[in-house]
């Protein structure tokens, strides 16, 4: 039911934004627009947005989330399993800059994702929480990786 959610709230960002281009609308000014509503809605929405075609609405979205603290986390943690593709790059990226420390374990699991972007943007989001902690699961994936870019 949630991955329903999240996906028509992203087809629906999707669409916004073409009805937005259509009109000369800027889609980046709507999303941060979203980030000051600070609605439980408008958080969701953004974080639908992490899902968008275009990298610069990502971006825009991921941005303000970063400033949204504890409700945005809440729901990055939530989507952050669920997620796939370009949007889970997004949400691990999103919880990083955040430094959303009750991202770590997931975050340690991702290291382990077949998919080496996957692991590289997981290790970039363990490095900007700074935890300690994860200091050695950070030092095997950097011995063990054969992937370089990780």
């Amino acid at each position: 039911m949630e991955n329903s959610f999240r996906d028509i709230n992203i087809a629906f960002v999707n669409e916004m934004a073409r009805s937005f281009d259509n009109l000369g609308i800027d889609v980046t000014e709507v999303i941060k627009a979203l980030g000051e509503i600070k609605t439980p809605e408008s958080i969701q929405a953004l974080v639908g947005a992490l899902g968008h075609r275009n990298i610069f609405v990502r971006q825009t979205a991921s941005d303000a989330l970063c400033t949204l603290g504890e409700p945005a986390a809440a729901l990055l943690l939530k989507a952050l399993p669920e997620s796939s593709g370009k949007t889970k790059l997004e949400v691990i990226k999103t919880v990083g800059k955040a430094a959303v420390s009750n991202a770590v374990p997931m975050l340690l699991t991702s290291l382990q994702d077949k998919d080496w972007t996957v692991r590289a943007r997981a290790a970039d989001a363990l490095g900007g929480i700074a935890d300690k902690a994860t200091a050695p699961q950070l030092i095997k994936v950097l011995q063990e990786d054969k992937d370089w870019t990780v």
